[in-house]
């Protein structure tokens, strides 16, 4: 598959439904106009157009899509494999043991350009979080990762959505449309 003559990585390709997940080709900016994608499936062309706009924060969930789980990891403990999964608890053992505040981490994508974790606002439920640290996932091309602290505040909060805003600018889904996570006692 090629965007705008650009290749583009591919992750999924399904038949039911008809699908195709890639990555955007790095260097294609937002544009005004729309830009021609080629599939070619095993010689068969299938041509197209694609309106490329601004990117945006979105988190990646269970189902990939609507009405899944967010793709979050409890990192507290370094040493836990596979990572820990909800219901995530505001307190959390770290490596050796003790209690202290869970650190989350986060996978979605559109935050690329971003390289302060301080411009990141995760909020769960009603609870603002600044970011401790943004990055590119190493493994998943085109994913990136937000690790950020629960607050005390938290506690018992059940299942609430999620959602990331970066800066004054764009925002993932809204609270109806959101993804959720389970924070318990």
């Amino acid at each position: 598959m090629s965007v705008d003559g650009a290749a583009a990585g591919l992750y999924f390709v399904g038949n039911s439904p008809s699908e195709i997940d890639f990555v955007m080709p790095i260097g294609l900016s937002g544009v005004s106009t729309v830009v021609n994608i080629v599939v070619n499936n095993n010689g068969t062309v299938i041509r197209g157009q694609l309106q490329i706009v601004s990117t945006q924060p979105d988190i990646f969930t269970s189902s990939m899509g609507a009405g899944g789980r967010a793709l979050v990891c409890n990192i507290t403990n370094v040493t836990a494999f596979p990572c820990l999964q909800e219901p995530f608890s505001v307190m959390s053992p770290d490596s050796t043991g003790t209690l202290v505040p869970t650190i989350l981490q986060l996978n979605l994508t559109g935050v690329r350009t971003v390289t302060d974790a301080a411009q990141v606002k995760v909020t769960i439920g009603t609870t603002d979080i600044t970011a401790t640290s943004i990055r590119p996932n190493p493994n998943m091309p085109g994913w990136d990762l937000i690790d950020f602290t629960l607050p005390s505040s938290l506690a018992g909060a059940g299942d609430v959505p999620i959602i990331v805003t970066i800066g004054s600018g764009g925002s993932s889904r809204a609270a109806d449309s959101a993804p959720h996570v389970t924070i318990s006692p």
